[in-house]
């Protein structure tokens, strides 16, 4: 999407010839019956309506088959240490009586980074500790997903705990080894004639119940996988000459994979959950604070637009643009902005609804997601621009006004549940960010 934020017809008039004052802007120009049936106008331009923040807590949300295992833990210094686990089943493939004669060589597990899907500080090693689930995952009555809050029971023995270089730019696997008692058990229960533990899914899921990927206390990124996990058992086969092999046990259930986000807080929004879901932003250092993953969200409002309506001869809006630019210091190349926001309808429970759109050029609608510019060097020209005319409009033409309707700034999905990018915003009362709602309409003389 390539939108100008002053995009309307006779915009080279106006801006040619607009006298600008601290918070109007005017000009008298005569318009076509497209826009008004009068024949003289004026055109002012307004940024004084002012954008009311609060950061929101976001409850439980659905992590299973999301098609991202995350692992790792890392400490945000304005947000606080978020931790990651992640929970799936593996199964064998189809039984083929191919184990005769075989000795086993070694047992891995085979991870591989999504592309770019990390946060923190890639530079240090990522522990990686993998143990055996002691529950079988299973959904309790009436639910349908996992969230992040869901969690089963692991087996106090690890079955590795490893410092390990992840490569999250490139892609590259990493292969971990397991304990060889792990391997030789799988091998046994393969070549034996009367186990049928590998000889369908239902069976070899009732013996090894699953697995979980955490990491521990030293860790300082997050990294997301594939979930196309792959455990491999290597082994030689003796005929008339030895031959080396291997099986692949994969994951079973995507929809019983899921990850587990917790966050300790810190900071301006320590106090923020379950009891106290709605901190507005006087209350936190004049910022609100998003990071959807971890279950902060921003929310805007705009109590004084209708003021509009009052405007003496106010006629129309032309256009209405929002220009977000978050609070300098607080993103950098680590800690880095979320590269897609939307701005969704929501009211006073704070639920998602529908997300602000635009009309692209072959007529259908298409979200916005604010073409952000970062700028990391002064961080002057770091903005997120939406159009929000229609939205305007709507709230014009409403005459109820009702209580906790606004935006939530928030990123597209999977990425509210699988990424840690986030953002700070300010409000009038802090100068180091800037949200400016900036209004074209027209009046009769």
């Amino acid at each position: 999407m390539k939108k100008n934020i002053i995009s309307f017809s006779l915009a080279l008039v106006v801006l040619s010839t607009l006298l600008f004052s601290t918070s109007c802007k005017k000009a008298d120009i005569k318009f076509g019956e497209d826009f008004l049936d009068n024949s003289v106008t004026q055109i002012f331009k307004t940024d004084s309506f002012s954008v009311d923040l609060s950061t929101v807590y976001r409850d439980s949300f659905p992590t299973s088959n999301r098609g991202n295992i995350l692992v790792g833990e890392y400490t945000d210094p304005l947000f606080g240490r978020v931790i990651t686990k992640s929970f799936f089943e593996i199964i064998p493939p189809a039984y083929i009586d191919q184990y005769s004669n075989t000795t086993f060589d070694s047992i891995t597990i085979i991870l591989k980074p999504a592309l770019n899907s990390y946060y923190g500080d890639s530079t240090k090693p990522l522990n990686i500790t993998i143990q055996e689930l002691e529950d079988s995952i299973h959904l309790p009555e009436n639910q349908f997903f996992f969230y992040n809050t869901s969690s089963f029971n692991a087996k106090p023995t690890q079955l590795v705990s490893k410092d390990v270089m992840v490569r999250p730019l490139n892609g590259s696997p990493i292969e971990i080894r397991l304990p060889d008692a792990l391997g030789n058990d799988f091998l046994n229960r393969l070549k034996s004639p009367t186990d049928k533990t590998m000889r369908s899914a239902a069976a070899f899921l009732t013996y090894f119940k699953g697995m979980r990927i955490s990491s521990n206390s030293n860790a300082q990124m997050i990294v997301g996988f594939s979930d196309l996990v792959t455990v491999r058992l290597y082994y030689k086969k003796q005929d008339l000459i030895t031959q080396n092999k291997s099986v692949d046990f994969s994951l079973a259930n995507k929809f019983h994979q899921f990850n587990n986000i917790s966050i300790n807080r810190t900071g301006a929004i320590q106090n923020l959950g379950p009891n106290n879901k709605v901190i507005h932003s006087s209350l936190t250092g004049n910022a609100a604070y998003g990071q959807t993953a971890t279950g902060s969200m921003i929310k805007m409002t705009f109590p004084t637009l209708k003021n509009l309506l009052k405007v003496p001869n106010f006629a129309k809006v032309l256009k209405a643009a929002l220009i977000i630019s978050p609070v300098k210091n607080t993103y950098n190349t680590t800690y880095y902005l979320p590269p897609l926001m939307r701005l969704s309808y929501t009211n006073s429970n704070n639920t998602i609804g529908n997300d602000l759109a635009y009309v692209n050029t072959n007529g259908s609608l298409a979200i916005q997601y604010g073409l952000l510019n970062v700028d990391y060097f002064l961080g002057e020209k770091t903005q997120y621009q939406y159009d929000l005319t229609e939205y305007v409009k709507e709230v014009l033409r409403n005459t109820n006004i009702v209580p906790g309707e606004g935006l939530l700034f928030i990123p597209p999905s999977p990425d509210i549940e699988n990424f840690f990018s986030r953002i700070v915003l300010s409000n009038r009362n802090n100068n180091l960010g800037k949200i400016e709602l900036q209004i074209f309409y027209a009046a009769v003389k």
